[in-house]
């Protein structure tokens, strides 16, 4: 992470808590919580006043290892949606909260574009994917996962990316792993069966849906790449040939095929 990224998305972070008009010394709460789960150090170590605190936070930030600034932005941005989401479902985003976590999570995609870098903000998750359409792909099947109460299916996803994200070393391995079950678990959900694969689950569905034979045969190909002997799911050998090129494939993918069969089965619903 080059200079001008890092202190571009430190500026993001300083703008969204000091044009906060409800809170005006954010940041000794602001840089003990990062100390305490980012850091993990004693709170009391940063400093008693608000501007201590800001300058403990800022030094860290900017002299920091890359990865502790993506988790330091990780671990503000999902405390802020949680706690805007939990404020709204009571009285609603009478202050504006939601709707400027939302401008957050969009100026700090805008940053990381416009300084080009590897790494979105996919849910609430910073993954190296910044393809504009892959990142649609993710954030689109995650939503209409959810929207069709595929619980399941949508939590294998979601750790997929945090595998995918996970900073400093990525799981590939395991986030492949992730994906290709939230295939699984989709299908037998939609079909009615509980047995593992997707060969027979996906022969049901076509059964009342119609679904191109390429693409139920490229679905089951799929799935084959990680359940075959020498697999990721059924090995987990250490020399596997796996890397981030593999695991991005198999996430975008995937997502892809979930929002397909979403789609699909909303079909046989409506029928």
């Amino acid at each position: 992470m080059d200079a001008a990224l890092k202190n571009s998305l430190w500026n993001e972070i300083y703008t969204f808590y000091t044009g906060n008009d409800k809170e005006s010394q954010p940041w000794k709460r602001v840089a003990s919580a990062v100390a305490k789960n980012v850091h993990k150090i004693p709170v009391d170590s940063i400093g008693a006043t608000s501007s201590q605190s800001l300058a403990w936070f800022r030094k860290a930030f900017l002299e920091g290892p890359w990865h502790q600034a993506y988790e330091t932005i990780e671990f503000l941005y999902i405390g802020e949606l949680e706690t805007a989401n939990a404020i709204a479902k009571i009285v609603g985003d009478i202050g504006g909260h939601q709707q400027r976590v939302t401008s957050l999570k969009t100026n700090l995609n805008r940053v990381l574009e416009r300084e080009l870098s590897g790494y979105r903000m996919i849910d609430n998750i910073l993954t190296p994917i910044s393809s504009s359409i892959e990142t649609e792909a993710i954030e689109n099947a995650i939503l209409d996962l959810e929207a069709a109460n595929q619980g399941g299916a949508r939590q294998h996803l979601l750790t997929a990316l945090e595998l995918l994200g996970k900073k400093p070393t990525p799981d590939y391995r395991n986030s492949i792993k992730e994906s290709i079950s939230s295939i699984e678990s989709l299908v037998n959900r939609f079909a009615g069966t509980s047995g593992n694969g997707v060969s027979h689950a996906l022969g049901l569905i076509s059964a009342k849906t119609p679904i191109h034979g390429a693409l139920k045969s490229s679905l089951i190909r799929l799935y084959g790449y990680t359940s075959d002997e020498s697999g990721i799911r059924h090995s987990l050998l250490e020399d596997a040939n796996v890397g981030y090129e593999e695991a991005a494939f198999m996430l975008v993918a995937c997502s892809a095929f979930s929002s397909f069969l979403t789609a699909k089965s909303a079909l046989v619903s409506d029928g």
